[in-house]
């Protein structure tokens, strides 16, 4: 089988539309700068659009697959990783039965239609990361590729891997490491578990205002409500059953999980709407997956923090969406003047 792996440039809206890299126009068309970092944009950052899919077909642009030596014009799996702007490496899917198209006259001219019809609307997602969106006028938004959709193993999350990347040039063609192999299957078998770590992150969202008699640091209105969460549980709990932005499940970092015995916890998610309404519907996919995702978890309540009292129609709402989940849902009003929680 022709296995092999290749990077592709770092990408925050899951490889859907450009999310925007910093450019230089001085660094355009010289080939030892990343393209990324001469035009604002990758082409493969539309690879898992579903705008490009086509009779179960995902088309896409790779730029390995371009560069590779195939016998038979398929790679039989194709494994994706990425480096962030941090120089953190993670693995992004598993391609199965990748076929290059880019040569294919009919292939081309049965796809050119469907990406001529959002031709605007790529040029638009250019234009909202301050990428240089004429670019795609000389280059084309073309394909390169083309996989089933269904057969695809696309990971929620990016996950973090050891990848010795010196060794490898950007963006080519190598055959897949048995490292690699080995770690993505141990991925794809491996069920979400919940991670329980104790403590309190070092959280670094805030910012400094300067003042007559010096500067001041502000921390963010979410910050402060986790901050003032926490101490308000200590009053009840020792610092090892408490854990703020520490804890993991299915890859997702929960704002504070308190544990209640040995496998029993409340899952607190704060959201800083100043809709009551707003706070919940957010907090409401995210506190349930947490909860929910790992089987093995014993599940206490499900709290809801946010700066917004509840209107009348608010609580009346949430007493219906109490009556029809079996978890026990909670809201809590965090009163910004007198720093204090108020069950509602």
């Amino acid at each position: 089988m022709d296995k092999r792996q290749m990077r592709i440039t770092w990408n925050e809206y899951n490889w859907e539309k450009p999310s925007g890299h910093f450019w230089k126009k001085e660094n355009q068309g010289n080939k030892n700068v990343p393209y990324e970092n001469q035009y604002g944009f990758g082409h493969e950052e539309w690879i898992f659009n579903p705008r490009y899919r086509l009779k179960g077909f995902q088309f896409g642009y790779v730029r390995g697959v371009e560069k590779a030596s195939l016998k038979t014009g398929i790679i039989d799996e194709l494994y994706l990783y990425t480096k962030d702007p941090s120089n953190n490496y993670f693995l992004v899917a598993i391609l199965k039965s990748v076929i290059r198209i880019k040569d294919d006259t009919r292939e081309q001219r049965l796809i050119e239609k469907l990406y001529q019809k959002y031709h605007c609307t790529a040029i638009d997602e250019l234009k909202d990361v301050n990428a240089v969106h004429t670019e795609i006028l000389k280059t084309g938004l073309l394909p390169t590729l083309k996989f089933k959709w269904k057969d695809a193993i696309i990971f929620e999350e990016p996950i973090p891997v050891t990848i010795e990347d010196s060794k490898y040039r950007r963006y080519q063609p190598y055959k897949l490491t048995p490292e690699l192999e080995k770690f993505a299957n141990t991925k794809i078998f491996e069920k979400p578990k919940l991670k329980f770590l104790s403590g309190k992150s070092k959280n670094k969202s805030s910012y400094t205002i300067s003042r007559k008699k010096g500067k001041r640091e502000v921390k963010s209105l979410h910050v402060e409500i986790l901050d003032y969460l926490y101490k308000h549980l200590l009053r009840k709990n020792d610092k090892s059953n408490l854990s703020v932005e520490k804890s993991i499940v299915n890859g997702k970092i929960i704002d504070l999980l308190e544990r209640i015995k040995k496998n029993k916890f409340n899952f607190y998610e704060v959201k800083t709407s100043n809709s009551g309404l707003t706070n919940i519907r957010d907090a409401i996919g995210q506190i349930l997956e947490y909860a929910l995702i790992d089987n093995k978890i014993n599940t206490n309540k499900l709290i809801v923090i946010g700066p917004a009292d509840l209107k009348d129609y608010e609580s009346k709402y949430l007493i219906r969406l109490r009556n029809i989940i079996s978890i026990e849902i909670e809201y809590w009003y965090f009163n910004t003047e007198e720093k204090i929680f108020l069950k509602r």
